[in-house]
């Protein structure tokens, strides 16, 4: 359907709230806006200009001509008609007729003039300069003899001399005289050569290693060299013959190569400097580093004079250790003192930033008692957003007082730089006594700036102090100030130390993967009585001129109308409990309205504010730190000085500590007023038999669901009645619903009126019977009609019992826990038994007799074969054979070994096992007469695994020592959430519950929420679309030059029900025009288009539920121009949490 909201330019639907358009909407706008479209003119036909265009006539001055080129030459056209103009041409004419004369150069003739090129040179023309003439013609010249008629016979000039001749013309000798002698003949016509000979020098013809050479290069003398004759040398010099051992320098002290040392050496012994390598094995050697592995490495020592040191490597590994010792005097071995051998830790094997870096901050602050202290965490100089300084971890701090004692605080703190701004983002939780002395501050030392902690832990100095966590800055600390002598140790932090502005503090702190909230978070209880008006005016006063009366109202079930016409005229609440007479954070708020817009102060103590009411119901607060000292009063008067009659109203009136409103809740004093009116204490009960009476207050009856607290005054016969306060004899059940027979005397009770039985149920009584303690087993409890009882009857486990001599007797009174077993044996048969005896009725057989032993009976070893006899009830026959001639061995198996009857010449030895003893044999079995041991048995049949037995418990499965993995829950404790639980698979002891809470009652559950199977009853307040309060603005600034509508900025999810007002900025990059889109849960709520450059703010008031999830489109109808959207921000006149993805 069209909207009731239009464009202002050519009335485009504008839809808002509620309204929704349809498609046939859409085709009109897009039939209006193909209207208003004009195309872009032409030479022909009227339209929208191009941006050329628009350039050239923005370029045209305000009065300006209209100017055309002429086809005349010299000439303009100027609004239609021709101007000269004179112009020079660049082809050399002269349009204005000047001559020479015009100029003064009448006199001039026309003839050509001398080029400045021509002036001064060779066959130019002449120039004169200081030497006179110069370059008329060329100064020197070159001429032949016959050209020169006046050539001289002789040349005087030149001393007499030619100039040049061929050859001289008397012929001279060239000689040499010395050492050297030779000569040629020489007349200058052509090149000459002599032929040197040279004098002896008086060396002999020979090859020699030392000559001897005079001031003119001749060898006088020539010998060789000898020992004496040799310098020293430089080694590069020497080119063989070099040694190749240190002997073959005659070297006698120098360390060796390396020894191989022996085995058994003790490493305390080897003091001597020197290279040694150990063996593989390493066959003992004593006094290695402990837990090494050194195989093939090499031992370094070096020795001093009264010391030793050791390095030991090994082969293939990055182990590296070393020691010292000290000499005790005596020779090299008595090295009594070694130090232990200490392991080097190298790039190798260890990796600094694989560790939590520490820093010790002991000795830089806190150097003595009575001083202030800060520790640097960050630097935060500048704005730059690529500076990236920061610290995470623990700050431990312990000191020791001998009064107070040992005291030790942790502070696990974060803090770094916040992005592009000089400040220090910081969080901070601390444990310890005086944690609460640490403050998060920025300060200014050596000209830097930096954020960390301040603080002052009373008069004790802490003794040691330790930084121990991640960190990219080199941490400090140094103490500012002497609180004892008042003294300012370092002006320059005192002076710069700020605590709030520069600090952004980072509020979450997660526990259990759920937020803490913080006290100025969370708020207090409501502390003012009354706020709701349920009991009239009381605990408020009337201020001033005033009437007051408690109205109903629809949105509110109660809430007080105050009719004044004079300023102050209202009413203030000055509970006993409402405020603490101490300084603090508060927060008071009321609902608010009035008949007519008007005026009022809402504040606490004298700090109020003045506000302006409208005629809807309007939730007002205010947060205010309170002064000590300060009226505990929380007013609200009309603050109109007109005169005129005015009315205004007020409910749900609340103070709460910290900085957060929270929905409104009753405070103590309601509460108590609440449950003095819900739960009755009545007394003690009169009675006559049976029937027991009680007086109730004036105008007591009986609701459904009401609880009386009783005292019987006597004992019971049989069932009993209670009449409370004249509303009837009603019949008192139990919980089965059975008659009450048997209150005592002086009996507390609680009773609970129940309308559809029309009866009273007692609470907390439980079942009944005639059992005495006789009847039950001992330990066992039970409560029967004359109370609880403790069983007696005793027990008896399984038990087994094996006949003998004398009778056994099972007692009576005893309850038969177990089997009770009375052993039989197999072998109980007459052929076992004596003749003439009887054991348990069976009779012995006749032909078993008892057999005496002779002095010296017969025996297989002592009786020859054919010989027969009777030992011991045996027949013996005789005839034995030599069974060996020599020594025999037998050894015990599975199955018997008979030796055979006979002579044997020599021993039999039966051999023995010394692991025959009862641990080695399984329980049951008996080997030998050695009985097993009852804890060794056959695990081979076993079937469980390690997750069948408890943590930590080891059991036997197919011979294999199995440590149990089933984890052991004990006590678990569930506590409901929005989600299941899983109960963890392990032992549970049985003890473990889920957690009940008292308050999973409708009342406390929003309406038509489902909570465990109650549906909730209470009623939310909602929204109020308004500015007061910023609930969200993302000030960032979007833009994009699509044609289809793109997502821009954050997703907006509200968490209560109500109005909400959402605004933003828009503006238009180019002349092309912008839409917008708001949707609400992936809908439409609102969309427009707008065609400025200039920004203008759009507000839409919306109604949301919990849940609903907001978005937020643009687009631009032409893509060579951005839309830009910035500042979108949802506000109300209610603080409610919204979640921002």
């Amino acid at each position: 359907m069209p909207s009731a909201n239009k464009t202002p330019n050519i009335g485009l639907n504008q839809w808002q709230g509620n309204e929704y358009p349809k498609r046939q909407d859409f085709v009109d706008d897009n039939a209006a806006v193909d209207l208003e479209i004009v195309k872009k003119a032409s030479s022909t036909q009227d339209g929208r200009m191009a941006k050329e265009d628009k350039v050239k006539l923005d370029g045209i001055s305000t009065g300006a001509n209209k100017v055309e080129q002429s086809s005349t030459n010299g000439n303009i056209k100027i609004n239609g008609t021709e101007k000269t103009v004179y112009t020079h041409p660049g082809s050399g004419t002269n349009p204005h007729g000047t001559t020479k004369s015009d100029v003064g150069l009448g006199n001039v003739t026309n003839d050509a003039q001398v080029k400045r090129t021509e002036m001064g040179t060779n066959n130019g023309v002449a120039t004169l300069d200081a030497s006179g003439v110069n370059a008329q013609a060329p100064k020197v010249h070159t001429h032949t003899k016959s050209q020169i008629t006046d050539f001289p016979t002789s040349m005087p000039a030149d001393g007499g001399n030619a100039s040049t001749a061929n050859k001289l013309a008397t012929a001279r000798t060239i000689s040499l005289i010395g050492d050297a002698t030779g000569s040629t003949p020489f007349d200058g016509s052509a090149n000459k050569s002599i032929t040197v000979v040279l004098a002896n020098s008086g060396a002999t013809a020979g090859t020699y290693t030392k000559l001897t050479i005079d001031a003119k290069g001749r060898v006088i003398s020539a010998t060789n060299l000898s020992a004496s004759d040799i310098p020293n040398l430089d080694w590069s010099k020497i080119a063989s013959g070099k040694p190749t051992t240190l002997a073959g320098y005659g070297v006698t002290d120098a360390v060796s190569k390396y020894i191989v040392l022996p085995s058994g050496t003790d490493l305390n012994t080897v003091v001597t400097s020197g290279f040694y390598r150990l063996d593989a094995t390493s066959p003992n050697y004593t006094n290695l580093p402990p837990n090494s592995n050194v195989g093939y490495g090499q031992l370094i020592v070096s020795r001093g004079v009264d010391t030793a040191f050791q390095i030991i490597t090994g082969y293939s590994n990055n182990e590296y250790y070393m020691r010292q010792g000290a000499k005790g005097g005596g020779t090299d071995t008595n090295f009594t003192t070694w130090q232990p051998w200490r392991k080097l830790w190298h790039d190798g094997n260890f990796d600094p930033d694989t560790k939590t870096k520490r820093v010790i901050l002991t000795g830089q602050l806190q150097l003595t008692s009575y001083r202030k202290s800060v520790i640097a965490l960050c630097e935060v100089t500048n704005d730059n957003p690529n500076l990236d300084s920061y610290s995470s971890g623990i700050i431990s701090f312990h000191r020791y007082n001998g009064t107070l004692g040992a005291e030790i605080n942790s502070l696990y703190v974060g803090a770094e730089k916040k992005y592009n701004t000089s400040n220090m983002s910081y969080f901070g939780l601390g444990l310890g006594n005086n944690i609460v002395n640490l403050r998060p501050c920025t300060f200014t030392y050596n000209g830097k700036k930096y954020g960390g902690v301040e603080f002052y832990f009373m008069a004790a100095p802490s003794s040691t102090i330790e930084f121990m966590g991640s960190s990219n800055f080199n941490i400090f600390g140094l103490d500012y100030y002497a609180t004892d002598t008042s003294t300012v140790l370092n002006q320059e932090i005192y002076d710069s130390l700020e605590f709030d502005t520069t600090v952004n503090k980072l509020p979450n702190l997660v526990y259990n993967n759920e937020k803490v909230i913080t006290r100025e978070e969370q708020g207090g209880i409501n502390l003012l009585s009354n706020g709701s008006f349920d009991n009239g005016l009381n605990s408020w006063t009337k201020n001033n001129t005033a009437t007051l009366s408690i109205i109903s109202d629809e949105k509110f079930s109660k809430c007080c109308k105050i009719v004044t016409s004079v300023q102050g005229g209202g009413i203030y609440n000055r509970s006993p409990s409402a405020i603490k007479n101490d300084a603090g954070t508060y927060v008071y708020s009321a609902w608010l309205k009035a008949d007519a817009p008007l005026t009022i102060a809402f504040g606490l103590d004298n700090n109020r504010q003045t506000i302006t009411l409208t005629t809807e119901w309007t939730r007002y607060y205010f947060i205010q730190n309170k002064n000590p000292g300060a009226n505990n009063i929380l007013s609200i008067f009309s603050w109109d000085t007109s005169g005129s009659t005015v009315t205004f109203y007020v409910a749900n009136a609340q103070v709460e500590t910290g900085t957060m409103i929270t929905d409104w809740k009753p405070s103590v004093e309601d509460n108590k007023t609440y449950s003095d009116n819900k739960i009755l204490s009545l007394g003690t009960t009169t009675n006559s038999g049976n029937a027991y009476t009680l007086t109730a207050p004036t105008g007591f009856t009986l609701q459904d669901g009401q609880l009386l607290v009783v005292k019987f005054n006597a004992a019971s016969t049989g069932a009993i009645t209670v009449n409370v306060g004249g509303t009837g004899a009603k019949a008192v059940k139990d919980y089965f619903g059975n008659d009450v027979t048997n209150v005592r005397a002086n009996l507390p009770a609680n009773l609970v009126y129940e309308s559809s039985s029309d009866s009273f149920i007692l609470q907390g009584k439980g079942g009944g019977g005639n059992a005495v303690a006789g009847d039950l087993l001992s330990g066992k409890t039970a409560t029967v009609d004359a109370g609880q009882i403790t069983g007696t009857i005793p027990s008896k486990s399984a038990q087994t019992y094996t006949p003998g001599t004398s009778n056994q007797t099972i007692a009576s009174g005893q309850y038969l826990d177990g089997v009770q077993t009375i052993l039989g044996d197999a072998a109980l048969i007459s052929a076992n038994i004596k003749a003439n005896a009887s054991i348990f009725n069976v009779a012995g057989k006749s032909t078993v007799i008892e057999t005496t032993e002779s002095t010296n009976p017969i025996a297989t070893n002592t009786v020859r074969s054919g010989k027969k006899g009777f030992v011991n009830g045996a027949a013996i026959t005789g005839g034995l054979a030599v069974q060996a001639t020599g020594p025999q061995t037998v050894t015990p198996g599975t199955s018997d070994i008979v030796k055979a009857a006979g002579i044997y010449d020599g021993p039999i030895t039966i051999k023995g096992d010394a692991d025959l003893v009862s641990a080695n044999i399984k329980a049951e079995a008996n080997i030998f007469g050695v009985a097993g041991k009852t804890s060794v048995v056959d695990t081979a049949d076993a079937t469980g695994v390690a997750g069948d037995v408890l943590s930590t418990k080891t059991v036997y499965i197919n011979g294999v020592k199995t440590t149990g993995t089933m984890p052991n829950r004990g006590v678990v404790t569930l506590t409901p959430g929005t989600t299941d639980q899983t109960i963890s698979n392990g032992y549970h002891n049985g003890s473990g519950i889920v957690k009940g809470d008292a308050n999973l009652k409708p009342e406390n559950i929003r309406e038509d929420v489902g909570m465990f199977g109650k549906i909730g009853t209470l009623k939310p307040y909602e929204l109020t679309a308004g500015d007061s309060n910023v609930l969200f603005l993302d000030s960032q600034q979007y833009n994009t030059t699509s044609y289809t509508r793109v997502k821009v900025g954050k997703t907006i999810t509200t968490n209560i029900k109500g109005k909400i007002r959402i605004s933003f900025d828009l503006r238009c990059g180019g002349s092309a025009s912008l839409g917008y889109e708001v949707d609400k849960n992936g809908s439409l709520v609102t969309s427009n288009s707008y065609n400025s450059t200039s920004w203008t703010t759009e507000t839409i008031d919306v109604t949301c539920s919990q849940g609903d999830v907001f978005e937020f489109l643009i687009k631009s109808y032409n893509e060579d121009y951005n839309a830009y959207i910035k500042n979108i921000k949802v506000s109300t006149d209610l603080v409610s949490p919204l979640t921002i993805a």
